[in-house]
């Protein structure tokens, strides 16, 4: 718990893409789906600590958003690993926070520069949360749920 809670704060003082009020709003929002955690910060520890319970790695992922565009959404998103670096996942998203039903690959590199999820309705709210896939070890450490609106 000790480790846990270390590590999230030391997101938060991240001089470039820390942890803010973007990731605290979706880390919030997952939490509110999991209901086992009742704050952000609940949640984010709770993530961290079941990845050790598990004997897996962690991430904390940060400085999350959503750019709207025509028909689409940008993720774009940073990260800070506890192990080897996670090198595949998907963007699970759909029109509630609780039915994720889609999905498109997104590697993190992918997600620091910007990924467009397109064909998306306009002026239709969309959820989105990155779940790493690789290694197998990061399954489980999954982003907050952000969420944003096409133009």
């Amino acid at each position: 718990m000790t480790e846990a809670v270390a590590f999230v704060h030391a997101q938060q003082a991240q001089a470039a893409n820390p942890l803010d009020a973007e990731d605290v709003s979706a880390l919030a929002l997952w939490a509110s789906v999991v209901k086992a955690a009742t704050t952000w910060f609940n949640q984010q520890v709770k993530a961290i600590v079941d990845q050790l319970v598990a004997g897996d790695s962690y991430c904390v992922w940060r400085n999350g958003h959503l750019a709207p565009g025509a028909g689409q959404l940008t993720f774009q998103m940073w990260r800070t690993e506890s192990g080897v670096l996670i090198t595949n996942g998907n963007i699970h998203y759909g029109t509630s926070k609780t039915a994720l039903i889609h999905t498109q690959a997104a590697t993190p590199i992918q997600l620091v520069a910007g990924i467009a999820v397109a064909g998306l309705t306009a002026g239709v709210k969309y959820y989105m949360q990155y779940r790493p896939t690789l290694p197998v070890g990061y399954v489980g450490a999954n982003s907050g749920i952000y969420y944003g609106t096409p133009t």
